[in-house]
């Protein structure tokens, strides 16, 4: 669907960008370069990021598809870059030998980036990459004799995606004012899915697909953010006699604790005695939490921000006849009384 789409630009505001992540070994790059060379001809090759994000702009304002390769140690103007790639931005540049002449250039590429260890995992980013995992081959064929064979068998290919985008054009046009809606980030790659569903599968099952998609972003964020995995730690901490369910704390506080709590406190991503760099950090990546526990927010004095959190239940409570979790009517009413009682303390030893 993602090929399918690169023929199909202009109903793309917003694009999404292809990661092939995996090891070395995987085939990632091998794989990109083939879709390139199929779609553009055997001049056509995959890119290596450079330290100047000129060059980058370049691409991308003048190639239909940029595949960006080996992003595991991406400068740091690389995440800003994807950021505005995915929200169908411009990039504004002086024009050569003028004084004060500004040209702007608009983003015409689909992006693909294949990465090991990759570092764009910011929050705004993320939730705008489409992550494929690959794992490593078990056999090897040299790359002269795929190329080959792609080489021979291109006019059969061809062929067929345009049969495909036959049928999409038929979609598309029959659908023209449908509009789907759905809790995917990029809703224009969503609303096309689901418009082009019927060409491979069901809208139930797209729907479906774009679900553990976005769990695969959120999974994608989250991976090796040390934020997450403290808060976790966090929350079953009791060696202080205290309860951090639902206890309410400022972000400094918070920031506090998590420091004494990690391994290493020099390594995080955030300065551990810096309170506005951790009060940065927390904010971009707020979403996710959210996403991965309950969280509330709520502001207190002098303007100070509290949150507090608690584990998110995955999976239902079983239902008896009744639908009140396995409990009878009168037991689940006083549940439900005691556990607001104990939600509305704070900094209570509580008896398990």
């Amino acid at each position: 669907m993602w090929v399918l789409s690169l023929f199909f630009p202009q109903l793309f505001p917003t694009r999404v960008i292809l990661a092939m992540i995996g090891e070395k070994g995987s085939g990632k790059t091998s794989l990109l370069r083939r879709v390139s060379r199929l779609l553009f001809g055997a001049h056509f090759n995959v890119t290596a990021l450079t330290s100047k994000p000129d060059d980058f702009d370049a691409a991308i304002t003048t190639d239909p598809l940029v595949v960006a390769d080996n992003a595991d140690d991406a400068p740091k103007w690389f995440p800003d870059k994807l950021a505005v790639l995915a929200t169908g931005g411009s990039v504004k540049r002086r024009i050569l030998y003028t004084t004060n002449t500004l040209g702007e250039f608009s983003i015409v590429a689909s992006l693909a980036i294949t990465s090991r260890t990759p570092n764009f995992q910011r929050e705004d980013v993320a939730e705008r990459i489409l992550p494929m995992y690959v794992e490593r081959l078990e056999t090897f064929e040299p790359e002269a004799a795929i190329m080959k064979d792609l080489d021979s068998n291109r006019n059969e290919i061809i062929s067929a995606m345009f049969t495909d985008i036959q049928r999409a054009l038929r979609e598309l046009l029959s659908q023209k004012d449908v509009i789907y809606r759905t809790k995917f980030r990029m809703a224009d790659f969503a609303d096309f899915l689901l418009k082009l569903a019927p060409i491979f599968s069901t809208r139930d099952e797209v729907r479906g697909l774009l679900d553990r998609l976005g769990a695969a972003q959120l999974d994608f964020s989250s991976e090796n953010d040390p934020l997450v995995d403290l808060i976790g730690k966090w929350l079953k901490d009791e060696s202080h006699d205290r309860v951090n369910f639902e206890r309410s704390v400022t972000l400094t506080q918070l920031g506090k604790e998590l420091a004494m709590l990690a391994d290493a406190p020099h390594a995080l991503p955030w300065e551990a005695n810096n309170p506005q760099s951790f009060g940065q950090y927390f904010r971009n990546r707020k979403g996710t939490l959210k996403e991965i526990y309950d969280m509330s927010e709520r502001k207190g004095q002098a303007g100070t921000t509290l949150v507090s959190f608690r584990p998110r239940l995955t999976e239902p409570l079983p239902m008896d006849d009744g639908g009140f979790g396995g409990l009878g009517e009168e037991e689940y009413e006083q549940f439900d009384q005691d556990w607001d009682e104990f939600c509305s303390r704070e900094n209570t030893e509580v008896e398990k």
